[in-house]
């Protein structure tokens, strides 16, 4: 792990020693002087052949089956990968990594795990007996194969691209990414079979993707390779703590792994099912058996969130106070309802213009904390950085507010506050377009220019030509394209 010491120390002694990681510097998985990525690439040809195969199998079987089972997980695929993604709130990882990831858990690791397991359940059956593989064998020999080959997986990836692994939660993220890419092939296979045993293309399928993802998409492979990607994130990335202990979390975070899919697996209650088994029994069965697996990933991603703001608040702590970052910006870049709360509020405040200035305002502030800890970074590199936060700021002051805030009459008292003097009559003549209307401070299109918001009122106080100088009811004035003013009578 690449780590520098932030430039200054936050408040108190203890934020002197504050290591932030190397964000600034992303690595891709092309990595052509790494061994690890030609292992990658020739394992990935390999076996993208027999899986390759396999999918065209499937297809020719049961080709309506097939397409609806792609349609159904990819409405479970696609936010899952965005929650686990962007949960990452300041190092996102780079996104030819995550998709090599995403290609060892639906490719690499499916292909290789049914050969595998077919393997060992054949051995199980000859030395337990044909009823014990048939009732114990997924639990027995479907955990240690799979999270082993996913684990590998983890592994690689790290061994690609070693400083890209810098927290706990990065190896969450890996690891979730693999278990998402094995689950939704395995699904594809498992929705097959139910067709076939159901002889019907759809109604199995529905059925299947119930069980599997309504009932239990929270609570499988996505959940069980992100633990262990987290146990092997903490032996990577706490080199303060000893090695006995930082191995020790590896060892139990893939242990917990195996354990959680080998009790997912099991028979073990099974009376929750009953004999004819109907949506509450499912949901209730898939509860008991994945939530507590699922509370401690929870947990353990709180608390590497929290270690990732100690290092965002290091790594700007320079600049709070200043134009870059205010406490308060501080506080709102640490949590993502926060963020979207802000860009909400200032949408809310200054309309669709204001609400994206506010989110290029709010990667700007981001990318000053990756800047200052990329190598190679100069005072020059960041300075620019603050000017142009400071120009969105001057941005979105420049924005006359859409509304101006009423207060309810009921909600002061009448003896309270003194009767104030009527203020002037103001009686807009025209309206923004639909569309929205651009302004300049002056009438010169090269200066620098706002956006008014859809149907915003406005006095005209002059015109120029095709230029009209305009007033809001705030007493916020600039020019438009006179000729694009809808008036309003």
């Amino acid at each position: 792990m690449s780590v520098q010491p932030s430039a200054t120390p936050t408040a108190g002694p203890a934020a002197a020693r504050v290591e932030v990681p190397d964000w600034g510097n992303q690595t891709s998985v092309f990595q052509t002087r790494q061994p690890a990525f030609w292992l990658l690439a020739f394992l990935l040809v390999v076996t993208g052949v027999i899986w390759l195969g396999r999918e065209l199998e499937l297809l020719q079987a049961a080709p309506t089956a097939w397409l609806l089972s792609i349609g159904l997980l990819a409405l479970y695929a696609i936010p899952v990968f965005a929650a686990v993604y962007f949960l990452d709130l300041f190092e996102r990882e780079p996104l030819s990594l995550v998709a090599a990831a995403l290609i060892w858990g639906g490719v690499v690791s499916i292909a290789l795990a049914g050969p595998t397991n077919t393997a060992w359940l054949q051995i199980l059956q000859k030395t337990m007996g044909p009823q014990f593989a048939a009732e114990w064998g997924p639990a027995l020999v479907g955990p240690a194969v799979e999270e082993t080959l996913k684990f590998i997986g983890i592994i690689t990836i790290w061994l690609i691209a070693r400083s890209e692994i810098d927290d706990i939660f990065d190896g969450f993220v890996y690891g979730a990414m693999i278990g998402l890419g094995f689950t939704v092939v395995e699904d594809v296979h498992y929705f097959i079979r139910f067709a076939a045993q159901g002889g019907s293309e759809i109604g199995p399928v529905l059925y299947g993707y119930f069980i599997r993802v309504i009932a239990g998409g929270l609570y499988t492979h996505v959940l069980f390779t992100g633990i262990a990607g987290m146990g092997f994130a903490y032996y990577l990335t706490r080199l303060d703590q000893p090695r006995d202990r930082r191995l020790m979390f590896a060892i139990g975070g893939f242990a917990l792994a195996v354990f959680a899919h080998f009790f997912w697996n099991s028979p073990m209650l099974g009376f929750l099912l009953g004999n004819d088994p109907g949506p509450i029994n499912w949901l209730l069965y898939a509860t008991v058996k994945g939530l507590p697996f699922f509370v401690f990933l929870v947990l353990m991603a709180r608390l590497a969130h929290r270690r990732e703001t100690r290092w965002f608040e290091a790594a700007v702590s320079q600049h709070i106070g200043g134009d870059a970052l205010t406490p308060e910006d501080v506080k709102t870049l640490s949590d993502i309802r926060s963020r979207r709360r802000a860009r909400k509020e200032m949408g809310r405040r200054k309309g669709p213009e204001g609400e994206r200035l506010a989110g290029r305002l709010q990667s700007a502030q981001l990318s000053l904390a990756m800047m200052a800890t990329r190598t190679g970074t100069t005072v020059d590199d960041v300075d620019r950085q603050v000017d142009i936060i400071s120009g969105i700021r001057a941005d979105i002051a420049k924005l006359p507010d859409v509304s101006a805030a009423v207060v309810p009459a009921a909600a002061v008292p009448a003896a309270a506050v003194p009767p104030a003097p009527a203020p002037p009559a103001w009686a807009p003549t025209h309206l923004a377009p639909p569309d929205g209307l651009q302004s300049w401070d002056q009438p010169d299109a090269s200066r620098p220019m706002t956006l008014l918001a859809a149907g915003l009122p406005l006095v005209v106080v002059q015109r120029v030509g095709d230029w009209a100088q305009v007033r809001a009811v705030n007493g916020w004035t600039g020019w438009v394209d006179g000729r694009r003013l809808v008036a309003t009578t």
